[in-house]
């Protein structure tokens, strides 16, 4: 409908600008997270999961990691909106850049943060994971548990963070 377009429209315009793309190659891509993912109507994608996207990428997720990381959300918490999705990727996106962001060795070579090299280390290294999902020491530094959003999302970003082998990894 005219609202629904309209809204499209606005969100393509903003999100090509984000990451330097044509408003139409925008809506590929979001078309294509919509595909991969439990959110199929229109305005909760263009409500929820959009501003995710780009708020992901303040983090140092890639385009296609963003849309992964909300994807394999949605899909293992059941989330038809987006809502408690885009929350818990955001704070786990956050609890990652907290943690790993000042150490050069999770920096890619632009001096961004390499969110993916973060749980990369977490899925190999068992005591790490377990001082950043229950607290204690982090390179160093004492943190408390990271936040990871809504108790519906924890198994699932457990499991990403648990092996390279998991069907969320």
């Amino acid at each position: 409908d005219a609202t629904g377009t309209e809204a499209l429209a606005g969100v393509a315009a903003s999100g090509a600008k984000r990451f330097g793309v044509s408003p139409e190659a925008y809506i590929g891509y979001l078309q294509q997270v919509a595909g991969q993912s439990n959110v199929r109507e229109l305005t909760p994608l263009i409500e929820n999961v959009a501003p995710v996207l780009s708020n992901l990428s303040e983090f140092g997720f890639s385009p296609d990691e963003a849309g992964a990381l909300v994807s394999t959300l949605t899909q293992g918490i059941g989330d038809t909106t987006g809502e408690i999705s885009g929350t818990a990727a955001i704070n786990f996106a956050k609890s990652l850049r907290d943690r790993f962001g000042k150490d050069e060795r999770f920096q890619r070579a632009d001096g961004s943060f390499n969110p993916v090299g973060a749980m990369a280390v977490l899925q190999n290294y068992p005591e790490l994971r377990e001082a950043f999902l229950d607290g204690g020491d982090i390179l160093g530094t004492n943190f408390g548990k990271a936040s990871l959003g809504k108790g519906k999302a924890i198994p699932t970003i457990e499991a990403l963070i648990t092996s390279a082998d998991t069907f969320q990894a």
